[in-house]
């Protein structure tokens, strides 16, 4: 089982206010794969927490990976988080392995942000098959803008 907070939602999910949910926003990955961890241990599930821009963090005790968005023009969000997720479900049905299914669900997730509207902004499945695989790196090896 997984668990796909967004930031704000992984705030909440700590029990943190509104004002201090925000600052989320602003954590490196490091800090936030900390705070991830505390869900991990009342939960027998897997986390991963969407980053928005900065794409996707698998959390992890010892092996936590970003993966990094690509740098696109955003046209609108709405409906950004469920592409991500759809893509990230399917693509762990039929594959399996969750770094694949996150870097080919924050390339879904990406190509949506350049579209308006929701549904209309997702890719097919030919289109995600020819997006470009983002990068995967181990938390604490890259820096973070």
């Amino acid at each position: 089982d997984f668990l796909v907070p967004n930031e704000i939602e992984l705030a909440g999910l700590l029990g943190w206010d509104e004002a201090r949910a925000k600052s989320v926003e602003t954590l490196p990955p490091e800090e936030i794969n900390k705070l991830a961890l505390g869900l991990k241990s009342h939960q027998d599930q897997q986390v991963v927490v969407t980053l928005g821009q900065r794409g996707a963090l698998l959390v992890s005790e010892t092996s936590p990976f970003l993966v990094e968005a690509p740098t696109v023009q955003a046209t609108d969000s709405t409906g950004a988080g469920d592409a991500f997720v759809g893509t990230f479900a399917a693509r762990m049905a039929s594959h399996g392995n969750v770094v694949n299914a996150m870097q080919h669900a924050v390339a879904a997730a990406s190509f949506s942000v350049m579209h308006a509207g929701t549904q209309t902004s997702y890719a097919d499945r030919a289109t995600l098959e020819t997006l470009p695989e983002t990068a995967a790196v181990p938390v604490g090896t890259h820096p973070t803008p």
